[in-house]
């Protein structure tokens, strides 16, 4: 969050883009997600930093069942996409 407040911040100060958007991707997310996601990432940074970022390489490769990812990520991200469809950013 705080990054995308900085690019924001400068993108509006370079003067580089007629509208700047800021939209929490998480928010448009299955409440359960949102609320075990959040609560795992803070938990995750304070108690196991090291866990975290191996757990950020291991989810980084391919999943096995491309298939069952697919599904869970169209489950989550129907909102979002319905706003990227409306809004669509150039």
């Amino acid at each position: 969050m705080r990054a995308a407040e900085a690019i924001e911040k400068a993108i509006i100060q370079m003067n580089a883009a007629r509208e700047v958007r800021h939209v929490d991707t998480l928010a448009y997310t299955n409440r359960v997600f949102r609320h075990l996601y959040s609560k795992a990432y803070i938990e995750m940074v304070n108690g196991a930093p090291d866990v975290l970022g191996w757990l950020y390489d291991y989810l980084d490769q391919p999943w096995k069942n491309e298939r069952r990812r697919l599904a869970l990520d169209r489950l989550n991200t129907r909102p979002f996409v319905k706003l990227l469809d409306q809004y669509r950013p150039s």
